[in-house]
């Protein structure tokens, strides 16, 4: 859950309120637990982070996730979607409604899209996003680049272990692994 001053300010917020993904992020990110290394299941993975110009926060670049997932924020209230979300362990991931957002990442132009709110760590725009927007992956250059513009990102890669998602059927049930 990222709280409200996180969610109104983005990486410039004065205060923060409990519980917040963002007020440790960075401690988490750097972290490996133990019983994730003595299960010996921490897999990294390269992966392309941008920011979003108009609230400094950023975002997971997930070509692998069908749909593109928003951290729930504080008191954010919805109707329960059809979909469901599954973690790779079969764990049942909370889903909070919908929320349409306009991203920023500095290429000219805004880029509209709509997230399923649900209980993840960080904004992950995904393959719809990508698609509808024209939008590639390169990941040798680190770059997120417009199709329709070819104007390219200066972002960064990083080394993390993150949950995506995929869609597992046409039924509108929708796995994290």
């Amino acid at each position: 859950m990222i709280c409200y001053y996180h969610c109104r300010f983005g990486a410039q917020a004065r205060n923060c309120t409990s519980p917040c993904l963002l007020k440790n992020a960075q401690q988490q990110e750097n972290e490996r637990t133990l019983s994730q290394a003595e299960r010996g299941v921490q897999e990294y993975s390269h992966r392309l982070c941008v920011t979003n110009k108009k609230t400094g926060l950023s975002s997971l670049v997930d070509t692998g996730a069908n749909i593109s997932v928003l951290p729930r924020i504080k008191g954010f209230t919805a109707t329960s979607l059809p979909s469901k979300l599954y973690a790779a362990n079969k764990a049942v991931i909370s889903t909070y409604g919908e929320k349409a957002l306009e991203l920023d990442f500095n290429l000219q132009r805004q880029y509209k899209c709509k997230f399923t709110v649900a209980n993840v760590s960080k904004p992950i725009p995904g393959a719809d996003f990508l698609k509808h927007h024209q939008l590639v992956v390169v990941l040798k250059s680190k770059k997120l680049m417009d199709n329709v513009s070819n104007l390219k990102t200066n972002e960064y890669l990083k080394t993390l272990n993150m949950s995506v998602t995929r869609s597992i059927d046409s039924q509108n049930i929708i796995t994290a692994s």
